[in-house]
């Protein structure tokens, strides 16, 4: 089997994504700007008006086997939020894994733990109490393969996965809870010809129907074939949203 393929993204120790009224800190080392045990507390902070305020800070290396002492690099690159806004759900790309954190008190956030995805998640969104993980299995270019993942936020558990026949590089789910969009990228190869396009397989849309229970959900693909004007024959969608009247 071929290594698996090396993603365009860039991962470094210092990523910092943003979400509800926490901050989620990658690191690798204890030399990192924001160590394991670093907390900001909501009345050490100066509040400015009309601007995002940091109010707390939550290392991702601590959450890992060898904890904030390790080289090993971290992210949270992806970060979605439960229903109740209680529960922050990252994707950590380098660890094939997904982690939990607690922001019931958004300025001690603590952890909850981590998920083993058994592949690259690459996206995370929230549809009641799952979270629907995009996530990439592919062995290489050419022989793409992925899924989105249903995991129980409550128990932290994978309860279902779904093959969506490449890799998925974004998830979004409808606001009426209807469907969730699956973008299947398939990148190329950067390292191939100097990266330039067109190289098969192409990417395409997965519509998940979220009828019933997870293990019920069926999948409809959207072919977005000559829908660009330069190399029409191979698209590589990265991102997908859904408007607010569900379509």
């Amino acid at each position: 089997m071929s290594p698996k393929p090396t993603l365009r993204r860039p991962f470094t120790r210092t990523l910092i994504a943003a979400a509800i009224a926490a901050s989620l800190a990658a690191c690798g080392d204890s030399d990192s700007p924001v160590a394991a045990d670093t907390e900001v507390a909501a009345d050490s902070v100066t509040r400015t008006p009309g601007q995002f305020n940091r109010i707390a800070v939550f290392s991702v290396c601590a959450q890992t086997p060898d904890g904030c002492e390790s080289d090993a690099s971290t992210s949270a690159e992806i970060v979605a939020a439960s229903k109740d806004g209680g529960t922050l759900i990252y994707t950590n790309s380098p660890d094939e894994s997904i982690g939990f954190v607690d922001i019931t008190d958004p300025a001690r956030p603590a952890a909850l733990g981590t998920l083993a995805m058994n592949g690259e998640p690459t996206s995370v969104a929230v549809r009641d109490g799952y979270a629907l993980v995009g996530v990439n299995t592919s062995s290489d270019f050419v022989l793409v393969s992925g899924a989105l993942a249903v995991v129980d936020i409550a128990t932290r558990s994978e309860i279902a996965r779904i093959d969506v026949g490449g890799q998925p590089d974004s998830v979004a789910v409808s606001p009426d809870g209807r469907y969730a969009a699956v973008v299947i990228e398939n990148e190329r190869d950067e390292d191939l010809g100097d990266g330039y396009p067109p190289q098969l397989p192409a990417g395409m849309l997965v519509v998940v129907d979220l009828i019933g229970e997870p293990s019920a959900w069926t999948t409809r693909t959207v072919d977005l074939r000559g829908t660009r004007a330069l190399y029409a024959g191979d698209p590589e969608p990265e991102y997908v949203d859904i408007h607010p009247d569900n379509t």
